[in-house]
C-alpha cells in the first residue's frame, strides 16, 4: 500500500516516521456507522477553549508514541511495524471498495485505549509534558492479534526485535506560545495551519483514489481506461481536472489523529466524469455508461486520510522564542537542564519461591523502583554544572549525604507499576530537575 501523504511544505521529523505511513492515506475503506460515531465533525472549534495544557501535551504524546511504535523493527532486523501494516490488509477487500488497509487504523484505536499515561509535569516555562508508554510484551500481543487478521502474513514472523527494552515510551510537550490550537481530542496540540495541511493532504489522497478507481474502468472486452490515458495525455489531464473539481465531504478529525474525507461515487457520477473529460479533451471514448457498469450497482465510498503534520523547524523555533520571552527571568547560573523533568523506566521480575502472590508483586515493584532510582542517579550525576558535572559537585561537598538525601526525597513515581504476562513489572520514576537545581544551589 502507498504511504500516507504528507503536506509538501511540511518537512519530516528527524525520526522520519511521521511520513504518513498510515497506509490509510490512499486506501478505500468502508463507511461504517461505528467509525462515524467515533469521528468528530469538521465544524471549526473555538480557538483555545477551556482545554487544559495537559490535554494538549497528551495529544502530542500520543502522536509521538505512534511514531515510536511504527518505527520499531521486527525480529528479522529489516521490517518495521510500519512496513508490516503497509503491506497487509486486515480483511479482504469488498466489492464496494471497503475493507482494505484497516490495520493501522485498528492499531491506533487499540493504542489509544491501552497506552498508559503518566502524571503531567509542569515545566519552568509554564509548559507541560506528559509520558505515554506501553509494555513491550503487551505491544507484541497486540501485533499478534492484528496479524491474525492480516491477509498473507505469517504470525510466526510477527515478533519485535529482542533489543527493544521492556516498554515503548514517548513524551509529549505543550508550551503556551500565543498561537491558537485546535480543541478536538487527538488534535489539540495542532495549530490551524496544521489542521489545514492535514485536510489538504486527505483531500489530495481522496482524489488520487477517485482517479485510480476510474482508471480501472473498461468497456466489456476492451482495454482499461488507464491504458487509454497513458496513450492520450489530453484525456488524462482532462479527467484529472474533473476529479480535482469535485467537492469532497466535510473532513472528520478522529481522536486517533486521523483526518478523514469521503466521497460517494456512483455509476452515473463516473459516466458523467468520463463524458466531460472526453468532450474537454476531444478524445473519443467507448460508451461511458457501459464502462461505468464495471462499478458496483450501489454507491462506492472512497476515503482519503492524513495524520497531523509536524511543525516546521522555523515555526517551532519561533514558538519557543515567544514562550521564552514571556517566561520569568532565571538566575544567571541556572543550567538549561533545570527546565526538564527527568524520567527513567526500569523493570523487575516476580521472585520465585514466594507463595503469596501479593507479596511477590510488591517485591518485584520494589526492585524495579530501586533500579529506576539508581538509573536516575546515574543520569543526574552526568548533568553538566559549571566546569564539571553534578557528580563532581557532590563528590566535593562536605554535606554530600544530606544533599543526596534531599535529592532522593524528590524522586517520585510517574505512574503505577505495570505487570506483564511474562512475569516482569515496569515502573517509571522521575524527578523535576528544577528542584535538583534548588537543592544544589542552596538558599539564595
Amino acid at each position: 500500500m502507498p504511504a500516507m501523504h504528507r503536506p509538501r511544505d511540511c518537512p519530516p521529523k528527524a525520526s522520519g516516521v511521521r511520513r504518513a505511513i498510515f497506509p490509510t492515506i490512499g486506501l478505500l475503506l468502508s463507511w461504517a456507522v461505528a467509525s462515524r460515531a467515533a469521528a468528530q465533525d469538521s465544524t471549526p472549534p473555538p480557538a483555545d477553549g477551556d482545554v487544559p495544557p495537559e490535554a494538549r501535551a497528551g495529544d502530542d504524546a500520543f502522536q509521538r508514541f505512534l511514531d515510536a511504535v511504527l518505527a520499531l523493527r521486527l525480529s528479522d532486523g529489516r521490517a518495521t511495524v510500519a512496513t508490516l501494516l503497509a503491506a497487509s490488509d486486515l480483511m479482504p477487500t469488498r466489492p464496494d471498495g471497503g475493507g482494505a488497509g484497516r490495520a493501522e487504523r485498528e492499531l491506533r484505536r487499540i493504542l489509544l485505549e491501552q497506552a498508559h499515561r503518566g502524571a503531567p509535569s509542569v515545566l519552568g516555562s509554564g509548559g507541560v509534558e506528559i509520558d505515554l508508554w506501553l509494555p513491550t510484551a503487551r505491544l507484541a500481543e497486540i501485533l499478534q492479534e492484528l496479524a491474525a487478521g492480516l491477509a498473507g502474513v505469517d504470525r510466526s514472523r510477527v515478533a519485535l526485535d529482542a533489543k527493544i527494552g521492556p516498554s515503548v515510551t514517548a513524551t509529549g510537550v505543550f508550551v503556551p506560545d500565543g498561537r491558537p490550537r485546535d480543541d478536538r481530542p487527538g488534535w489539540r496540540h495542532c495549530t490551524p495551519e496544521q489542521i489545514a495541511q492535514a485536510r489538504a493532504a486527505a483531500e489530495f489522497d481522496l482524489r488520487r483514489h477517485i482517479l485510480a478507481r476510474l482508471a480501472d474502468l473498461r468497456p466489456p472486452g476492451g482495454r482499461p481506461l488507464r491504458e487509454m490515458m497513458a496513450a492520450r495525455p489530453r484525456l488524462r489531464d482532462a479527467l484529472a481536472g474533473r476529479v480535482q473539481a469535485l467537492r469532497p465531504g466535510v473532513p472528520m478529525y478522529e481522536p486517533t489523529g486521523v483526518c478523514r474525507v469521503v466521497f460517494s461515487i456512483t455509476r452515473k457520477t463516473a459516466a458523467d466524469l468520463l463524458r466531460e473529460a472526453a468532450a474537454e479533451s476531444r478524445e473519443a471514448l467507448p460508451d461511458a455508461d457501459r464502462m461505468a457498469e464495471a462499478l458496483p450497482a450501489g454507491p462506492v465510498i472512497l476515503e482519503g486520510l492524513a495524520v497531523p503534520p509536524p511543525e516546521s523547524p522555523s515555526t517551532a523555533l519561533a514558538g519557543t522564542r515567544r514562550a521564552a520571552a514571556t517566561a520569568p527571568a532565571a538566575d544567571a547560573q541556572r543550567p538549561a537542564w533545570a527546565e526538564r523533568f527527568l524520567r527513567v523506566q526500569a523493570a523487575g521480575r516476580l521472585p520465585p519461591g514466594v507463595g503469596d502472590e501479593a507479596l511477590r508483586r510488591d517485591l518485584a515493584a520494589r526492585a524495579a523502583r530501586v533500579e529506576a532510582e539508581r538509573l536516575l542517579w546515574l543520569e543526574i550525576e552526568k548533568l553538566p554544572l559549571g566546569s564539571g558535572t553534578v557528580g563532581d559537585r557532590l563528590a566535593g561537598s562536605p554535606g554530600i549525604h544530606e544533599t543526596a538525601a534531599a535529592i532522593d526525597a524528590l524522586i517520585i513515581p510517574v505512574a503505577n507499576p505495570v505487570f506483564a504476562a511474562d512475569g516482569t513489572v515496569s515502573v517509571v520514576m522521575g524527578i523535576r530537575l528544577e528542584s535538583v537545581w534548588d537543592v544544589l544551589r542552596g538558599p539564595r
